[in-house]
């Protein structure tokens, strides 16, 4: 059995999707917030998986996302945030009605926006497909994104706070000692800031 810590600021994993604890109440219950756009929620401690690479895939798939697909697909959750903690609550209609008028936006897209979220609770459903004349960035091997991932954490993310070249640095390091090419200066630098912009929302 998987176990966490339950206790403020302790990253944990729900349903692959990456959170840290806010606080715990007398009554077994536990509000987290999502790591990438700080939404709350209440759930029970048997919901919590430990925070690892294999059940936080879906924060790395998150950091995939080129720039303009991450704002698309907040503008998305910031505009249905208020409506899905109304799901299987009487005026649910309403509310989407109401919701579309100050936005501006089609009753109908707001739905479908909901659907898509609630059939895959993650932030990057919301930021669409490639469209067909794009062109789809190439997806780094899984070791090595598991070693830019720990050197983040690890090595960058430290009272030192060694500088961006000294982190690639690093990242190269550990690839070659692996045999694996190293990333580029330019894709640990997006992953640092991607990191950096969401994480700040928790604050």
């Amino acid at each position: 059995m998987n176990r966490v810590r339950l206790q403020p600021n302790e990253r944990v994993s729900i349903n692959g999707e990456p959170y840290q604890i806010i606080s715990v109440s007398e009554l077994n219950k536990v509000r987290v917030a999502h790591i990438t756009h700080g939404a709350e929620r209440d759930v029970s401690p048997g919901e919590l998986d430990p925070y690892t690479d294999a059940t936080c895939s879906r924060h790395r798939e998150w950091d995939q996302l080129t720039p303009k697909q991450k704002e698309k697909a907040l503008k998305k959750y910031d505009a249905i945030k208020p409506l899905l903690k109304l799901k299987g609550k009487k005026g649910i209609s309403i509310a989407v009605a109401k919701r579309a008028s100050e936005l501006g936006r089609d009753e109908r897209t707001l739905r479908r926006w909901i659907s898509e979220y609630e059939n895959r609770p993650q932030s990057s459903t919301l930021a669409g497909k490639t469209s067909p004349g794009g062109v789809r960035k190439k997806q780094i091997d899984s070791k090595i994104e598991t070693i830019i991932q720990s050197v983040i954490e690890k090595y960058h993310e430290t009272p030192e706070r060694p500088t961006m070249r000294q982190t690639h640095e690093e990242i190269c390091r550990r690839c070659y000692q692996s045999r694996l090419k190293p990333p580029s200066y330019g894709t640990v630098q997006n992953r640092i800031n991607s990191r950096n912009r969401y994480e700040s929302l928790m604050r």
